[in-house]
């Protein structure tokens, strides 16, 4: 019998990647619960529990555990945090670490969703094993939970994603409606980003929860590329005339949300080899997510 046959609890129910999973899950006739800290915005979820005040979770959360709890919940803003360490800590850090330590202890096998944040940003396709060293107070945030995790006893497998691309993007909508208005659209030339689909991420976690396999899996497009290199394609393959996007770098912007890292691709070849899993695409995952916003006749 798998882990997931046995019960999977998806904490962060109404978070985009816990959502989309736990309805897989439930589609699959898995038997799995979700978690929110307001259950009455979420008919997907069953139990709560608020990662500010973890002791205060459904009795039924640490009483009658599942045989695997995949954490989807935390605070991801990455200005938030870097505003707000402190609070963003106690519950990305220290509200993480109190339902996993409970969970572990009760023999609940974790994953745990993690970020290409933990690293510099100086490497591309950066290996599992490297030592995490991140610039952001998100990156730091999940890089202490993911060493407390490799502290506790029990099984537990981290999971680090790229940008997870789903439904509507917000940045490929505004790009379409300026363009539709005859806006210039301006684009970073120093951020860049390796973009993963969300079903690819919920049929790795789906996966995960099926197995036993533990340790790190990272998941990431293979290229990366900047956003004004995004836009200009893009642009090309719409047949917008390219005056229509500027490059900016994040300093003319005034922005400082992210440091300005140059590579943010991540060595996924466990995932391939444990899982059969095979990173996916850049161009094709824009490709597809522009499709459903009204870029039909996009090929990049």
């Amino acid at each position: 019998m798998s882990f997931a046959a046995q019960g999977v609890l998806v904490i962060g129910a109404d978070s985009t990647v816990g959502s989309a999973l736990l309805d897989r899950l439930k589609r699959a006739g898995t038997p799995a619960r979700g978690t929110s800290r307001r259950l009455q915005s979420n008919a997907n979820a069953a139990l709560r529990l608020d990662l500010a005040a973890p002791d205060q979770a459904d009795r039924k959360v640490y009483d009658d555990p599942p045989a695997v709890a995949v954490v989807c919940a935390a605070i991801a803003k990455v200005d938030f945090c870097r505003d707000q360490p402190e609070y963003t800590a106690g519950i990305n850090v220290e509200g993480t670490k109190y339902v996993c330590r409970r969970l572990a202890e009760s023999g609940c096998r974790i994953i745990f969703l993690s970020t290409n944040q933990v690293f510099d940003g100086l490497h591309p396709n950066m290996p599992p094993e490297a030592v995490p060293s991140p610039l952001s107070e998100y990156g730091r945030q999940k890089a202490e939970v993911e060493q407390f995790l490799t502290s506790i006893s029990g099984q537990h497998a981290i999971v680090r994603l790229s940008k997870v691309l789903a439904g509507r993007p917000a940045i490929f909508e505004r790009w379409l409606n300026d363009w539709r208005s005859s806006r210039v659209v301006e684009a970073f030339v120093d951020l860049f980003w390796a973009p993963v689909p969300l079903d690819f991420v919920v049929t790795a976690l789906s996966a995960l929860s099926e197995s036993s396999h533990t340790g790190i899996f990272q998941i990431s497009a293979k290229e990366e590329t900047s956003y004004a290199d995004t836009a200009y394609r893009v642009a090309e393959s719409l047949e917008i005339d390219r005056a229509l996007v500027r490059a900016v770098t994040m300093a003319e912007a005034g922005l400082t949300l992210y440091p300005a890292n140059r590579h943010c691709t991540l060595d996924a070849s466990h995932l391939e080899r444990e899982l059969g899993l095979s990173p996916p695409d850049l161009w094709r995952c824009i490709e597809d997510s522009l499709a459903g916003i009204g870029g039909d006749h996009l090929q990049l």
